[in-house]
């Protein structure tokens, strides 16, 4: 079976979060999370919280457009929570483009203004 249309585009998933067991996609609530993590490694004192909340904020980010934009749901499988399938070969995951929300954008800037109160540069 071909790899899904993110794959196309090198897509990665390393720090996305899912929705749940059921839903067949992921979802970019891990950036508004991501300083709370980092916070965690940094009381704790452990490099590995600190850098999996850049990677959580930065991954999340990779189908935002130049205006900020980014749609909610990428299927990053082929699981298809319909009926009958008749071919799986239609089941290449996707993106819903046009399902576009503002929570997304909402979420990266509160979460880069609290990055940005921890005293962390993004853009290293």
């Amino acid at each position: 079976m071909p790899p899904d249309r993110l794959r196309d585009h090198a897509f990665k998933t390393h720090g996305w979060t899912a929705v749940s067991v059921q839903n067949m996609h992921i979802d970019v609530y891990g950036v508004l999370i991501a300083p709370d993590v980092y916070r965690v490694g940094t009381l704790r004192g452990d490099e590995v919280f600190r850098q999996l909340a850049l990677v959580m904020y930065r991954s999340c980010g990779q189908l935002l457009d130049p205006q900020w934009s980014q749609g909610e749901q990428p299927q990053h499988t082929n699981y298809a929570q319909r009926g009958e399938v008749q071919s799986v070969e239609g089941l290449r995951g996707g993106y819903v483009e046009d399902w576009r929300v503002f929570w997304i954008t909402a979420h990266f800037l509160n979460a880069g203004a609290q990055f940005r109160e921890l005293g962390v540069d993004l853009c290293q």
